[in-house]
């Protein structure tokens, strides 16, 4: 979970990993360098759950950069992504866990997702349409939600994320 300034949602985003039903995970949060008080909420968490580790960047670099630094040290096999405003629903990684165990050639996955506002109410609703190159040079988009990827740590050794 890359994190920069984001206070408002990431207790909430924090809370919603904590929560899940798959109970055996590890939450990396990389602080980049944020100057309001979203280190001391980390901390907070911190001191509470020690399925967390904290990176705390000494310069700023970027959501890419963060997201590299915590997808270098994950001891997990499947990293979900999860940023500071996202909120995963209760069982998102026990059902995407037991996707990969049933589909062991599959190194990523995405899913739909919703979009909500500030009050937790669901404004859209976003489809995850089997990705298409064609969608891509001819619709300019993916349907891929970036908040819903999960991938193998294999996969993604050799592959970073570009500002």
């Amino acid at each position: 979970m890359p994190v920069y300034n984001a206070q408002t949602y990431l207790a909430d985003s924090i809370s919603s990993i904590l929560g899940q039903t798959l109970k055996e995970l590890e939450l990396i949060i990389v602080n980049d360098c944020s100057t309001d008080d979203s280190l001391e909420l980390i901390k907070f968490f911190e001191e509470k759950d020690k399925r967390i580790k904290v990176i705390d960047l000494k310069e700023n670099g970027g959501m890419s950069n963060a997201r590299n630094e915590g997808n270098k040290k994950a001891s997990c096999d499947l990293i979900a992504v999860q940023d500071s405003d996202d909120i995963s629903l209760q069982t998102r990684l026990e059902k995407v866990v037991k996707f990969f165990k049933d589909n062991p050639d599959t190194d990523l996955l995405y899913t739909a997702y919703n979009i909500i506002n500030p009050d937790n109410d669901v404004i859209a609703a976003m489809r995850a349409d089997p990705f298409s190159i064609d969608s891509v040079f001819n619709e300019q988009v993916t349907y891929a939600g970036h908040p819903t990827f999960v991938y193998k740590k294999k996969a993604i050794l050799d592959v970073t994320y570009e500002n």
